[in-house]
């Protein structure tokens, strides 16, 4: 038996009007039914804040660049303000800090082109003979 199961019995035996069975349960409201709500409200709130948080903190811990005093102050806002402290990382930190982008190394020199004929070989004069 889950933990859904054991709450959603007792919602069954302490709301609604008796004999209603479970939609007058559900229907008739009540205390447990306004508490399992509430419940999942925040589980689902907590989790997303949490989630938000995490990866507002990979992106602040990730930018080389960035002065350490910012970091710890990014990470204290994304942290002490749930959900909203993400969202402004997003909205303004990380436009003042930008992430640096590898781009791309100028390709190599091209290697000198050989000469195609024997005629296009520079001659050396000859020198003193045998």
């Amino acid at each position: 038996m889950g933990i859904f199961d054991l709450v959603f019995q007792v919602m069954q035996t302490t709301s609604g009007p008796r004999g209603a069975g479970p939609a007058g349960a559900v229907m008739g409201g009540g205390f447990m039914a306004f508490f399992f709500g509430m419940w999942c409200f925040m589980l689902v709130l907590g989790l997303s804040g949490f989630v938000l948080f995490i990866i507002a903190l990979v992106q602040i811990l990730s930018r080389q660049h960035m002065p350490t005093e910012a970091k710890l102050l990014w990470c204290l806002v994304s942290w002490l303000v749930p959900i909203i402290g993400p969202i402004l990382w997003w909205s303004i930190g990380a436009k003042q800090h930008p992430a640096m982008t590898t781009s791309p190394s100028p390709p190599p020199p091209a290697p000198a082109a050989r000469p195609t004929s024997m005629n296009s070989i520079p001659q050396s004069p000859p020198t003193g003979g045998l």
